[in-house]
């Protein structure tokens, strides 16, 4: 008879060190969420300065003459 595989699930977590769990998180963060708020900010930096390039422009035909 075997156990449920949510017991051996969490008899695989009790193994794993807690420096081991801190090592993961940091993984995730810098491999997966770090890179996607650099790309959004990045995205986000990039509209900004087309809009405010955009807005520039247009003052300068305006009061440019």
């Amino acid at each position: 008879m075997r156990p449920p595989e949510d017991a051996l699930n969490s008899a695989a977590v009790g193994r794993i060190s807690s420096k081991a769990k801190v090592w993961i998180i940091l993984f995730v963060v810098v491999v997966f969420i770090l890179p996607t708020c650099i790309g959004l900010g990045g995205a986000l930096l990039g509209i900004a300065a087309s809009v405010i390039g955009t807005l520039v422009a247009i003052f300068a035909s305006f009061f440019g003459g």
